[in-house]
């Protein structure tokens, strides 16, 4: 559809462009006649006001329809999310004893029969079947395998991100400090924030569980992740957006900042160093200790 907008725009361009010759040439014949140039001047200038500002309006109308048929994809992608998203179960959450959704609260955690499949779809979705797995303080794993297997859907399950298809899983009750915490390939930035806000990130400033990250914990935790460069040329109370400053290994670096912040009982990593060299993971692997 923009394709013949564009096709038709053209056209009407170059009829316009003839039109605009043929008078110019009309007056040019008169001139010859006895006009002065003074009078051309003054009948050509009209025309070709009113030539440019018809291009000028032409051009702003294909930007708004390229801008219409953009918007428009986005919004009905937006309108299926929250289609899919009204179609799912409701869940009660109670955060004392068994919820009853298949977690116990533990400082451990550990799976027994534990089944992972895509919400809403069928049996053939199931990505994990059967598993029965302990991850104890101190103590570290590693999930591998190819692509689609189901790793990141496993991490999922145990961030409480999705429901159990299946089994049970005990897990640490709380968010970031002192419960559990994830660790995405890309971290979340809060929009036109400072590092010090970023650091803080998930933990809230005011509210339950909140707490007061001070300028000095910031830097000395970017610090220790190699981002000291950035808080001696920046500073930690310089709101920006941080995703467009930094590099992907920079910001992974500042995913792990927030880790050292908040110290939670356990770490779940989907993919969250990649970006880092092999010299890197292992000075990163020696701090998450």
């Amino acid at each position: 559809t923009l394709l013949r907008v564009v096709a038709t725009v053209f056209d009407l361009l170059t009829y316009m462009g003839a039109g605009l010759v043929a008078g110019l040439m009309y007056l040019n014949t008169e001139a010859r006649e006895g006009r002065s140039q003074d009078e051309i001047a003054v009948q050509v200038y009209p025309i070709v006001q009113g030539v440019v500002t018809l291009i000028a309006a032409v051009v702003n109308l294909v930007s708004y329809l390229h801008v219409g048929a953009v918007t428009g994809s986005y919004t009905q992608r937006v309108c299926e999310l929250l289609e899919h998203v009204e179609a799912l179960p409701a869940h009660t959450w109670q955060e004392d004893g068994d919820s009853g959704d298949g977690y116990t609260p533990s400082r451990d955690v550990s799976v027994s029969r534990l089944s992972v499949q895509v919400p809403g779809s069928s049996a053939e979705g199931m990505l994990v079947h059967n598993l029965t797995a302990q991850l104890t303080k101190n103590k570290r794993v590693l999930v591998t395998g190819p692509c689609g297997a189901g790793k990141s859907a496993l991490l999922r399950v145990l961030a409480r991100v999705w429901a159990p298809a299946g089994g049970s899983v005990c897990r640490p009750e709380g968010g970031a400090d002192g419960g559990l915490m994830t660790l995405a390939h890309r971290p979340y930035f809060v929009p036109g924030s400072d590092l010090v806000t970023q650091v803080q990130f998930p933990v809230p400033k005011n509210g339950p569980g909140a707490r007061v990250v001070t300028d000095e914990e910031a830097s000395a935790v970017l610090t220790a992740v190699g981002l000291g460069e950035v808080v001696r040329e920046i500073g930690v109370r310089t709101a920006i957006n941080w995703k467009d400053v930094l590099s992907p290994a920079a910001q992974q670096r500042l995913g792990l900042a927030r880790v050292l912040m908040h110290k939670p009982l356990v770490v779940l990593l989907d993919d969250a160093l990649s970006a880092l060299t092999h010299a890197e993971l292992a000075f990163t692997y020696q701090l998450l200790r």
